[in-house]
């Protein structure tokens, strides 16, 4: 094999493993956002459900002042 074979298969050996890389990389940064992106839903849907609680109970102490 001569030098210039050589060359051209770790050349594009290279090339294949830093195109793999760079896809990995950006499969990893949307994922990351998408990730905090349902992070954030959850949150604001725990939220709502905390307020929903707390207006529950305050609903019910009235009714249960009512009935004293």
């Amino acid at each position: 094999m001569e030098n210039y074979q050589l060359l051209i298969i770790v050349g594009a050996n290279i090339s294949v493993f830093l195109g793999f890389m760079g896809a990995v990389i950006t499969l990893h940064i949307h994922g990351n956002n998408k990730a905090d992106k349902q992070i954030n839903a959850i949150r604001e849907d725990v939220a709502a459900i905390h307020a929903e609680i707390k207006s529950f109970h305050a609903r019910l102490c009235v009714i249960e002042e009512r009935r004293k």
